[in-house]
């Protein structure tokens, strides 16, 4: 290539036009050596550190949410998800510990039946990682991936969570109220609860109503609509809550307390009207 002064030159002498010449070599991409597997020696983010640099540091502790969680632990019940029908009545309590995201597993006696396995520690305390990762896509189960319906695969065994104590509920419904807080939390709290309450499940819903609307003046107390409800509320906020409420209030400034079950039901389920996953309407009181 040259400068426009001699590139015009050489136009008016020769008569033709200085071709640029392209001398730019073509980008070799870095080779990486992949990330050798961990040696089972110790914790694999620890075996990890040892290939980022010559002298390794201690791997980075969130101390503010040690600080946080420290003492606090969520228990779920679960049962094992196997082929085979003889070890689905084994049954466990998986602790989660969100202090440091460790996990523990403790094997119980089931329903009472000889599953043929001696209940005590099953797991002891430790980080899970995830299936499929590992080196430098390794992954810890945490705490947002614990909640009841949710699968734990710990050394290539799963788990369904079936049930929680109720400490874990309120830790999921202080959770929830830090995501609403943050906004990351989607979805309104009727359309939540429409989703969570299966389609046998509402019938049972209508009944519970009608049941406690001892006077048939289609109002019940607040206090049976929670206690109806209880069982479908976990991972709500009290915001969550008490938007619930006001669907059912005969308007915004009533405050008596009652709370009109058919227009708290219609409300919930209109969303899914379009789909027929909800009856149309509530049924009338006998």
């Amino acid at each position: 290539d040259g400068e426009k002064s001699p590139r015009r030159y050489y136009e008016q002498q020769v008569g033709q036009t200085m071709r640029r010449i392209d001398i730019a070599e073509p980008t070799v991409p870095i080779p990486r050596l992949p990330t050798p597997p961990s040696n089972g020696l110790g914790a694999e983010e620890d075996s990890l550190q040892n290939t980022k640099m010559l002298r390794p540091k201690p791997v980075y502790r969130d101390m503010a949410k040690y600080k946080k969680y420290a003492g606090k632990v969520m228990r779920f019940t679960a049962k094992w998800d196997s082929e085979k029908p003889e070890e689905n009545c084994r049954t466990f309590i998986i602790s989660f510990y969100p202090a440091d995201d460790a996990v523990s597993i403790w094997e119980t006696s089931g329903d009472g039946r000889n599953t043929g396995m001696a209940s005590g520690k099953f797991l002891e305390r430790t980080r899970l990682t995830k299936t499929g990762t590992h080196g430098s896509k390794l992954a810890y189960y945490k705490q947002s991936d614990f909640c009841v319906g949710a699968t734990i695969v710990a050394f290539s065994r799963r788990f369904v969570l079936t049930t929680m104590d109720n400490f874990t509920a309120r830790m999921i419904d202080m959770a929830s109220d830090d995501t609403t807080a943050t906004g990351e939390f989607m979805g309104s709290p009727s359309a939540r609860l429409a989703m969570q309450v299966g389609e046998d499940e509402r019938m049972a819903l209508m009944e519970s109503f009608i049941l406690a609307d001892r006077t048939k003046s289609g109002t019940i107390s607040l206090e049976d609509v929670m206690e109806i409800l209880a069982k479908h509320l976990h991972g709500f906020s009290d915001a969550d809550v008490m938007a619930l409420v006001d669907l059912g209030r005969e308007h915004t400034r009533d405050f008596s307390g009652g709370i009109k079950y058919e227009k708290l039901y219609n409300r919930v389920f209109e969303t899914l009207h379009s789909s027929n996953d909800a009856p149309s309407s509530f049924p009338p009181s006998a």
